[in-house]
């Protein structure tokens, strides 16, 4: 690749980033009541950022794994980058609750039979949506 083509494609990982960190950490303090507890103790704002930072890693990677991150997308890339958001997001949160990383207070409101919060559920792929929206790439 050339000069001209990595730097519009860098500032749109940067921009991406920006906006997928921005998203999470408005979706982690908004949505802090429905959990009780992380790593059996109180949830701190570090806590909330720590895991916004990953969200937003996670965010971007979707977006490449899906191909959003080209100039030119098709709705087959959307629902790819939708797809694996909940994918991932579901297996994250099986892991965190087998682990007891986190614990969900009464409020929360939860898949039948797996126990997993919709919350955290809808994180992913609602973020990932609005990134994609916020970000349109050139």
């Amino acid at each position: 690749m050339n000069k001209e083509k990595i730097t519009p494609m860098l500032h749109n990982i940067v921009r991406s980033a920006v906006v997928a960190f921005v998203i999470s950490l408005v979706w982690e303090f908004a949505h802090v009541p429905l959990y009780s507890s992380y790593k059996g103790g109180i949830i701190t704002s570090w806590v909330l950022v720590r895991a916004s930072f990953w969200d937003a890693v996670i965010l971007i990677a979707i977006s490449f794994l899906s191909g959003m991150m080209r100039p030119t997308t098709q709705w087959c890339h959307v629902l790819a980058g939708v797809t694996l958001a909940f994918m991932v997001a579901f297996n994250l949160e099986l892991y965190a609750l087998s682990t007891a990383r986190w614990v969900y207070a009464t409020t929360m409101p939860t898949l039948p039979f797996f126990g997993i919060g919709l919350s955290p559920l809808l994180q992913l792929p609602v973020s990932l949506v609005v990134m994609w929206k916020l970000t349109p790439h050139k």
